[in-house]
């Protein structure tokens, strides 16, 4: 079985090159990111509801991962209708 989602825990080791080569923005970008999602998320789960089960840096991975790779996938479907 193939592992293909990214753990932010996995990208610390990386240089801020490779990182940004991975993810497509620079490491303090994200952390900044990390930072406002962090605070919009406390904010919705103040009064009530469920936290979320992955980590903050791991919900912004998934939303750059399928950003990055829509146009693929909209291309791929054009071809193979």
């Amino acid at each position: 079985m193939v592992k293909i989602e990214l753990k932010y825990e996995e990208l610390k080791g990386p240089k801020d090159v490779k990182f940004r080569r991975l993810i497509g923005v620079k490491r303090e970008v994200f952390e900044f990111q990390v930072a406002i999602l962090e605070d919009e998320l406390k904010e919705k789960h103040k009064q009530a509801g469920r936290p979320p089960k992955l980590a903050t840096e791991d919900i912004l991975l998934l939303m750059y991962g399928s950003l990055r790779n829509y146009t693929t996938f909209l291309k791929l479907g054009m071809y193979l209708k």
